[in-house]
């Protein structure tokens, strides 16, 4: 299965690869994508692919 860049699973997948491998930081701007996603309801992360596969 290949994952679309704009998926919000691609950002998570980065912050967690950076993780795994020892680095102490992810790059800012995938830290503050990754948490401003986490804050967000699964309805409201995923209603733009919704949308987009319901045309």
């Amino acid at each position: 299965m290949i994952i679309p860049k704009n998926d919000p699973r691609t950002a998570l997948a980065l912050a967690l690869n950076s993780l795994a491998e020892g680095r102490a930081e992810a790059p800012d701007t995938e830290t503050a994508e990754v948490k401003a996603q986490l804050d967000r309801t699964p309805e409201e992360l995923y209603a733009p692919f919704r949308s987009a596969s319901a045309r």
